[in-house]
């Protein structure tokens, strides 16, 4: 069983983009079975202001479900945002949309599987990563968990 936990950042308002992205995931037909699953709930350390969304899953053929839902929400969204994709031992991705239709499905699979645990560095310990997607270019920044943010090198 996988726990990833979803948030969205420097957007115009992030709770409302949150909310549509978990109108999204619960309406799919595809997660349908998934609806006890997915939850909004507040993140640690808030007094409820600020929300994530909890995905549990024990079966991987709904990973390519949830890909597919966040990929399309990702093409809708028009301002700059951050989708920050978790585990509660502080493993994560992001995925930095700028003006949503550069976000492509590989960009999404790979954050969801770096989160995993299933794209893990030489260290065996996975990595931290931020993927941007900038007209139809992707680079990935990764590194170990407890390490220090570097420069972005990803292209324009």
């Amino acid at each position: 069983m996988v726990e990833i936990l979803l948030a969205v950042h420097d957007s115009d308002d992030d709770v409302a983009e949150l909310k549509s992205l978990f109108d999204e995931l619960v309406v799919d037909d595809e997660l349908r079975a998934l609806r006890k699953e997915i939850a909004r709930t507040p993140r640690a350390g808030t007094l409820g202001a600020e929300e994530i969304i909890r995905i549990v899953i024990d079966a991987p053929e709904f990973w390519g479900a949830v890909t597919t839902c966040v990929v399309a929400w990702l093409r809708m969204r028009r301002p700059q945002l951050r989708l920050k994709l978790s585990r509660p031992d502080g493993l994560h991705a992001e995925i930095v949309a700028i003006g949503g239709e550069a976000v492509n499905e590989a960009q999404v699979l790979e954050a969801i599987d770096i989160v995993r645990g299933e794209n893990t560095k030489s260290d065996g310990r996975g990595a931290n990563a931020e993927l941007q997607g900038r007209r139809a270019t992707a680079e990935l920044e990764g590194r170990p968990a407890n390490a220090e943010p570097e420069g972005k090198n990803a292209a324009s």
